[in-house]
């Protein structure tokens, strides 16, 4: 059961440090995107580099995985409501971040509980 937890910690690391780079990289240029305010979109890149980070060093510390863990579900949170309720993005688009937030939400479930 360690092993799993931690090839899905470093997937969702790996995921997170993608989509964090991306969006501190360039402008969003695919079809149908939307053009978000550039500050927030390189706080979101900041905030998912520093889960990701928090992340990989939670493998050697279990506590920094289960604070790594909320901020990013914390992040991927905001994400949801900027796109589904602000945004009026629909449902579809929200199955990604749904997906990460339910993971992260998982890895820190499953360090806080070998923690204690």
């Amino acid at each position: 059961m360690h092993q799993l937890l931690m090839v899905l910690q470093s997937l969702l690391a790996l995921g997170f440090m993608l989509s964090g780079l991306s969006k501190l990289a360039a402008e969003p240029a695919a079809e149908g995107a939307v053009l978000v305010r550039s500050r927030h979109r390189y706080a979101a890149g900041l905030a998912e580099l520093a889960g990701a980070v928090g992340l990989i060093a939670g493998i050697w510390n279990p506590t920094v995985a289960v604070l790594a863990g909320l901020w990013l579900g914390a992040t991927t949170s905001l994400v949801l409501w900027g796109s589904v309720l602000r945004l009026r993005q629909p449902l579809v688009r929200a199955a990604l971040p749904a997906v990460l937030l339910a993971l992260s939400l998982i890895v820190s479930v499953f360090h806080w509980t070998t923690a204690a």
